[in-house]
């Protein structure tokens, strides 16, 4: 039953039903307790009454038997009585026993060929009443009853069925509204939902589409953003291989056709360092969230030293690790983004350190949150320009002839967020330029040692 309206029927019918029903039982069984009360109450007042009427009778003990009246109600032969004088039956109704009716004084219960009855005996000095009732009178009286309560419930289930069909449509007219909206909008269309007269309970989940829509509107401007960018950005290397190549094809000298071939190399170089940036732009901007498990951050750190020692080694810059742990860095996250994320960081400060220069990695713990910390001897960056850095293909001027694309921050950045972290460019102990990622999970103390005296600028300064 997919049907949201055809469930909210059948819901509200089975429910209505059952309650009634429960009410019906209730009612049923308190209706035949009072039926019950009342035909016990009229055995008792038929035998005071047929005392009153009989304290003068000297009838002799013959056990007559009084006639039927024509004029009598069906139900007479299922009501009898007697009138005892000590062991002589006086007189009884045609429907009564010769035998005695009750047997013990006040209210019981007797079968009488095969019929169940309720019978009541009276003692008033030498005369002994007995009156009883069928209790098929009782049992009939209490199916009537029965059907008269249930026939109207009955009769108003199909009733009740139109007008909560009618009901649920009319309160679900939002919805239908809601789709047509949704089905009518083009692709290109992710303007916010609006459904004035929307009940409360749509309101959540029309938030959330519009949230959605607006999230796939953001992704979409980030996607049209990073196509134009990589378009422009690729169209200039490649011009400049095609450029290289034509004269190296046209060069007369040999010098000139290797002077050719190696610029040619070189923007193959910035090409494919460019390609890998986009590569790792998009996958860190595609949107999935990568799973958060527990990993050794400085694991990650010693990985990364290892892939960027020889670069460091052919730039002449030496590459320390600062107070590597004993113990594993324990944080949430996911290890192959983060290892992009450090390497970009370790990668730029390299390219940016002179020769004979130094660059360190640590990890730090601040307000009980994991830092990683990328220092260099370089020329730093001016505080005025360090924000814009963080936007696609922006480099700084210091930046020269040094093989970039100006992603690696970029890229940084929405890894860090991913991370529930952020990226901060500080002017490092070291003189150069400080990158930090901060805010990354601890795990029962990160493996760490507790915080020492030494502040994080003095060992860097060793």
């Amino acid at each position: 039953m997919n049907s949201l309206r055809l469930r909210l029927l059948a819901i509200l019918l089975v429910a209505f039903t059952a309650i009634e029903g429960l009410v019906a039982a209730l009612s049923f069984h308190q209706a035949r307790h009072e039926t019950d009360e009342l035909f016990d109450a009229h055995l008792a007042q038929s035998a005071r009454m047929l005392v009153s009427l009989l304290q003068d009778l000297n009838r002799p003990g013959d056990g007559t038997i009084l006639p039927e009246s024509p004029l009598g109600h069906r139900y007479q032969k299922k009501i009898a009585f007697q009138i005892w004088r000590g062991a002589v039956l006086v007189v009884r109704s045609v429907s009564a026993p010769v035998d005695r009716l009750a047997l013990a004084e006040g209210y019981g219960n007797r079968l009488i060929d095969d019929n169940r009855w309720r019978v009541f005996l009276l003692n008033d000095g030498p005369l002994a009443i007995h009156v009883g009732e069928s209790y098929d009178i009782r049992e009939e009286l209490n199916l009537e009853i029965s059907q008269q309560m249930a026939t109207p419930l009955l009769w108003s289930l199909p009733l009740l069925g139109i007008a909560l069909w009618l009901g649920i449509g009319h309160g679900l007219r939002p919805m239908g509204e809601l789709t047509r909206q949704i089905t009518s909008r083009s692709p290109r269309d992710l303007s916010p939902i609006l459904t004035p007269n929307a009940p409360g309970e749509m309101v959540p989940l029309m938030e959330s589409l519009n949230n959605l829509m607006q999230r796939l509107q953001s992704a979409l401007e980030s996607e049209r953003r990073f196509t134009a960018d990589a378009a422009h950005e690729l169209r200039t290397p490649l011009s400049g291989l095609l450029l290289h190549v034509e004269v190296g094809l046209k060069a007369g000298t040999v010098a000139d056709k290797h002077q050719a071939l190696q610029e040619a190399r070189e923007g193959i170089l910035r090409a494919t360092h460019l390609v890998r940036q986009l590569l790792s732009l998009a996958r860190a901007e595609s949107g999935g969230m990568p799973d958060m498990v527990p990993i050794d951050l400085a694991a990650v750190v010693r990985e990364q030293m290892d892939v960027n020692r020889r670069a460091a080694v052919a730039q002449g810059v030496a590459l320390t690790f600062i107070d590597p742990p004993a113990h594993p860095v324990l944080t949430r996250g996911h290890r192959d983004s983060l290892g992009v994320a450090l390497r970009n960081l370790v990668d730029n400060a390299i390219k940016f350190t002179q020769a004979g220069g130094r660059v360190t990695v640590g990890i730090v713990t601040a307000d009980g949150r994991l830092a990683l910390v990328v220092d260099d001897d370089g020329p730093g960056i001016p505080e005025g320009d360090r924000a814009v850095l963080f936007r696609r293909f922006r480099r700084g001027e210091e930046a020269g002839n040094v093989v970039g694309s100006g992603l690696g921050l970029s890229i940084v950045a929405h890894i860090a967020a991913q991370h529930g972290a952020g990226v901060e460019l500080a002017t490092s102990p070291l003189g150069g330029l400080r990158a930090r990622i901060h805010g990354l999970t601890l795990i029962d103390g990160g493996g760490l040692p507790p915080p020492s005296t030494v502040t994080v600028a003095e060992r860097l300064s060793r």
